[in-house]
């Protein structure tokens, strides 16, 4: 395949996305019918469980290009509700405009890239687009450190950091610059001058990136060149030193452990550049580190949920119901998945997954509080017994599943198993009975939410 094919396909994809994403307030397309307003006061996992309910679901309404299309226009939500937040601040404003623009190209240079790496392959355009979610939060915790004096505030070693990112840029485009095509990827393989062309635009957008944000090694700098240093298809491409892919540094907050940060940033700032700024002002960084800073965020926002729901005693009994219900659900399905096969540590450890319920619970909350969130929508009903009927296939098809000799050689006894599923699904049906099953925004959310779980045939997770 001639690389400019390739190229083609990667912007043709990244393209659709953002024009589609100019419709968003039309009748038409997936997001239609969610104002910018609610897409911008949800997390992006809640708005897209919203619209994957309301389009029907994969294969129906939602697609590959409908994921495209949702994260462009949650970006440009979320980018316009900052914009109206910084109205009284027009420079950062418009620092921040040019940041956004400059992040969206190396985004897309790493799109090219990684399809000249691998052959091609529509994957590479579908992420550009879905980057600008991150990109988005990022700006958004941004904007906030940058409005106080913890933006501004220095990173002890963080000449040395700023160095580190210096020589994973120099060792990527050294990579870049001496590419060979894969004889395995034959007439798909990428012409060493248009690897080259990609590098030299990346190059050049990152040296105007560093440019504008220029070496005083601050918490704000060094989160944006953090998220700049990490790329889609190339984290381990090019890389400097074994460390390179740390951001630990060292810092007066700490004094050799995990530095740890008020809830009043924790709520103001997304959840990866919470851990990323917790990483900065620590001496070392360990998966433990991880999960604690996680676990520290999830319990920051619940705080910040109950402080918001305070004048709803109500409203805020039956979120913190959910909140349990929903962990006992995952905690089941995580019962479930570790002894149908054999499962690495990862499979013990919930601190992902209980964040991404706490996102849910936030969102939940703030449907709930809107008259968007109970309302109802063509097809609704039907959304809701599909989700429901999804679900008892599930289990039939569990109940189904074949006792495996590696079950039985791990010592997993045909008890165990019955009663594990018996226990999810009661976790299943305790959430239902909490939430109901009116096809309103609100509830078919959850719903979909739940509908994210164990597949029968494979015991995965989505």
């Amino acid at each position: 395949m001639h690389t400019e094919v390739m190229r083609t396909v990667v912007l043709t994809v990244a393209l659709a996305a953002l024009a589609a994403s100019s419709l968003a307030a039309q009748d038409d397309g997936p997001t239609a019918g969610v104002s910018c307003s609610v897409a911008s006061s949800l997390d992006y996992d809640t708005y897209s469980l919203l619209l994957i309910a309301r389009a029907g679901g994969w294969g129906v309404g939602w697609s590959e290009a409908a994921e495209d299309d949702a994260s462009a226009t949650w970006a440009d939500c979320r980018a316009s509700a900052l914009d109206a937040r910084l109205k009284n601040s027009p420079n950062l404003r418009a620092r921040l405009h040019k940041i956004r623009d400059a992040l969206r190209t190396l985004r897309s240079y790493d799109g090219e890239l990684g399809a000249y790496y691998e052959g091609g392959g529509s994957l590479y355009g579908h992420a550009v687009p879905r980057s600008y979610v991150d990109i988005e939060e990022l700006l958004g915790s941004a904007a906030y450190l940058a409005s106080n004096k913890l933006g501004g505030e220095l990173v002890a070693n963080g000449a040395a950091v700023t160095a580190r990112y210096e020589r994973n840029l120099a060792a990527r485009l050294k990579a870049w610059r001496t590419y060979k095509p894969d004889p395995d990827l034959g007439e798909f393989a990428a012409k060493p001058s248009s690897v080259r062309e990609a590098a030299g635009g990346y190059e050049k957008t990152t040296r105007a990136l560093v440019t504008l944000l220029g070496n005083r090694p601050d918490n704000v700098t060094l989160l944006i060149r953090d998220f700049a240093n990490t790329m889609m298809f190339f984290d381990e491409q090019g890389r400097a030193d074994a460390a390179a892919g740390s951001s630990a540094g060292t810092s007066a907050r700490t004094s050799g452990k995990r530095a740890s940060l008020p809830c009043d940033v924790a709520v103001n700032v997304a959840r990866d550049a919470f851990i990323t700024l917790e990483q900065l002002h620590s001496p070392s960084w360990t998966d433990a580190d991880t999960r604690a800073a996680l676990a520290e965020w999830a319990t920051c926002q619940r705080q910040a949920v109950a402080k918001s729901l305070s004048g709803n005693p109500s409203l805020l009994a039956r979120m913190n119901r959910l909140r349990t219900l929903l962990m006992t659900f995952r905690a089941h399905e995580t019962r479930l998945s570790r002894l149908a096969k054999e499962r690495g540590p990862e499979y013990a450890t919930s601190a992902w997954k209980n964040n991404r319920i706490e996102t849910l619970v936030m969102g939940t909350a703030s449907l709930a509080r809107t008259t968007f969130g109970g309302q109802s929508f063509q097809n609704a009903g039907a959304r809701m017994a599909a989700l429901r009927g999804d679900f008892q296939a599930r289990l039939a098809g569990l109940r189904a599943m074949k006792f495996t000799d590696e079950m039985k050689k791990r010592g997993v006894t045909a008890a165990q198993w019955n009663a594990a599923i018996d226990a999810w699904a009661k976790s299943y049906a305790d959430v239902v009975a909490l939430v109901g099953t009116r096809p309103d925004n609100a509830t078919l959310t959850v719903h979909q939410y739940l509908d994210e779980s164990v597949d029968a045939d494979s015991i995965e997770w989505y």
